[in-house]
């Protein structure tokens, strides 16, 4: 089994709710969740995204690099669509391979 995951880059996101509805189309929200961490809010860019995403984007398990923060594995929980266009409208990602992680046993 390969260990090589996708890699993907994102900038925190400063803007609050009421102005995320002015993210530039180009731009998709996130936010990354860890049990030891404080949430982040995230921009992904949707062209990068498209790459990761080509083949299903739930549960895949991507190198996520925030600004310039060394990269971390972490887990495409939860996806939303816009339920018009069909394109992704929010993701959230979940920090993996810390202590306290969710883990599977095979």
């Amino acid at each position: 089994m390969s260990n090589h995951h996708p890699e993907l880059a994102a900038e925190e996101r400063a803007e609050s709710r009421k102005q995320l509805r002015r993210l530039p189309e180009r731009l998709i929200s996130a936010n990354m969740f860890s049990d030891e961490q404080p949430t982040l809010s995230l921009e992904v860019n949707w062209l990068a995204l498209q790459g990761v995403v080509a083949h299903g984007a739930k549960n895949t398990i991507v190198l996520l690099s925030v600004g310039t923060r060394p990269a971390v594995r972490a887990l495409i929980r939860h996806v939303q669509y816009n339920p018009i266009s069909g394109k992704i409208a929010h993701l959230d990602f979940y920090l993996v391979g810390t202590a306290g992680g969710p883990s599977a046993q095979i």
